[in-house]
């Protein structure tokens, strides 16, 4: 699988890698004054991944694996590779996750490019399911037994990505093959 490299967005330092976080974004934001494209509007805000998957399939890395980003919320990020697949076209937040909840949002190019990542990245860091437990910064606690997670399981009632359209099952189904 070929990577481009991005120049690094904002990290918070340095982690070892033992999750993977699978998010959806819009390819393009709908914002005034004008639409902006995704790895700027991250940038722009101060916010990170480590990975885009673009609609046609080419993975980009926005940071180093080692880097601490800033994608899965105050607590949740030491340890955890955040990549942002992109919902092709310009959406608001409403378009936005409307898309994420139909059926298959995400394209052949996209989903096979995100599955070879994600095996790529299990066998590099050995990723292997255990419970771990974590304390967030807001005194919330998040457990889980699976080292790849949606944003939506980390982050519940507040994050809804990758969208009920991301068939999940099927998803771990390839990576763990």
């Amino acid at each position: 699988m070929d990577i481009i490299q991005r120049p690094s967005l904002r990290s918070d330092g340095r982690h070892t890698v033992d999750r993977v976080t699978i998010h959806a974004m819009a390819e393009f934001l709908d914002f005034e004054p004008h639409d902006i494209p995704a790895y700027d509007f991250l940038q722009e805000r101060g916010l990170s991944a480590h990975y885009l998957v673009t609609p046609s399939g080419c993975a980009q890395q926005c940071l180093a694996d080692g880097q601490i980003g800033r994608h899965a919320g105050k607590g949740l990020n030491k340890g955890n590779l955040g990549i942002e697949i992109l919902v092709p076209g310009l959406h608001t937040y409403a378009t936005f996750t409307k898309a994420i909840m139909q059926r298959d949002w995400v394209g052949q190019e996209a989903w096979n490019a995100t599955v070879e990542l994600v095996r790529r990245l299990r066998g590099l860091y050995g990723l292997r399911d255990r419970l771990t437990q974590k304390e967030t910064t807001d005194g919330r606690e998040v457990s889980t037994d699976e080292w790849l997670v949606r944003h939506l399981d980390i982050c519940p009632g507040r994050k809804v990505d990758p969208g009920g359209g991301f068939n999940w099952e099927q998803f771990k189904k390839e990576v763990y093959t």
